[in-house]
């Protein structure tokens, strides 16, 4: 009765909520040890104005912000018209495919990470999920909303720094 029970309930949370029924019966999406946050699309907030921060990186990081925004929404035009003017953001800006512009957004997280280290407001997020090895994302918030994903795994990782 009881395996009756638990296979009924799982069937109606896949059904009601498909992302955490998977992410329940797996033991998370992506295996972390904390339960990610999960939390709306919302416009992306300004990248802080950390002291010791120049215009220039503080403008990147803004920009930044919105292309990991936008790919967390699963929006890549949005993300493209963000990256039309970073610098090393080109092959977000020039992508096809959504797949192309995540690729290309490891690289560029890879600046933004080095460029906000040792500024309060800023946080580094992983998901382990991406090939080869995991990648790691800048953000301005303790919420996961994965660029790496959309909406595929939306909540997947967690925050390291």
């Amino acid at each position: 009765m009881k395996t009756h029970t638990r296979i009924l309930t799982l069937a109606l949370a896949a059904l009601l909520f498909p992302l955490a029924a998977h992410a329940a019966e797996k033991g998370g999406c992506c295996g972390a040890s904390a339960a990610p946050v999960k939390s709306a699309f919302a416009a992306p907030p300004a990248a802080p104005r950390a002291e010791g921060l120049n215009e220039a990186d503080s403008a990147f990081l803004a920009s930044y912000e919105k292309i990991r925004a936008a790919l967390a929404g699963d929006n890549l035009e949005a993300a493209k018209e963000a990256a039309t003017d970073l610098e090393g953001a080109e092959q977000i800006a020039a992508a096809k495919k959504i797949a192309d512009a995540r690729v290309a957004f490891k690289a560029i997280s890879a600046t933004a990470i080095a460029k906000a280290k040792g500024h309060s407001g800023f946080y580094v997020a992983h998901c382990p999920m991406v090939k080869g090895g995991g990648a790691d994302w800048l953000t301005t918030k303790k919420v996961i909303e994965n660029p790496y994903f959309g909406s595929a795994m939306f909540a997947c990782g967690y925050i390291k720094e």
